[in-house]
């Protein structure tokens, strides 16, 4: 589930920046196709945001601590990406085809993204089958 949402924001992150690059605006950050986006600072926000808000939470309410247990474990995903499951997609694509579309699926086979135009968010889209 994290990963679908992480792709969406940055999909959207994109969106808003074509928009910002096609009406002469600066384009805002984590919005630049060519530069590191939200699936690439995840670490980041993990660290500074994430694992700190989960863990005052936990403290507060103890009941919480299984949350703050997949929190950590999309932490690792992030910060390990040695570690990360195989990666799919439902059609293979030729490394460095921007313009390229493929239908990315989650382990149930619904779609996640359609039409990328973006190779970073290519590079790090995964279907994780579940956890047996």
């Amino acid at each position: 589930m994290h990963l679908l949402w992480v792709r969406r924001l940055e999909s959207e992150f994109f969106a808003q920046g074509d928009r910002e690059r096609e009406l002469g605006l600066p384009v805002s950050f984590l919005m630049d196709r060519g530069k590191p986006g939200a699936s690439e600072t995840q670490g980041g926000f993990f660290d500074f945001v994430v694992l700190p808000l989960f863990g005052e939470l936990v403290r507060a309410v103890p009941a919480a601590e299984p949350v703050l247990l997949a929190v950590k474990e999309n932490h690792h995903y992030w910060m390990h990406p040695d570690a990360r499951p195989e990666c799919k997609t439902k059609h293979a694509l030729q490394e460095g085809d921007a313009t390229a579309s493929e239908e990315l699926e989650d382990a149930e086979g619904q779609p996640l993204m359609t039409k990328s135009r973006s190779s970073r968010l290519r590079q790090h889209a995964c279907i994780i089958a579940p956890r047996s």
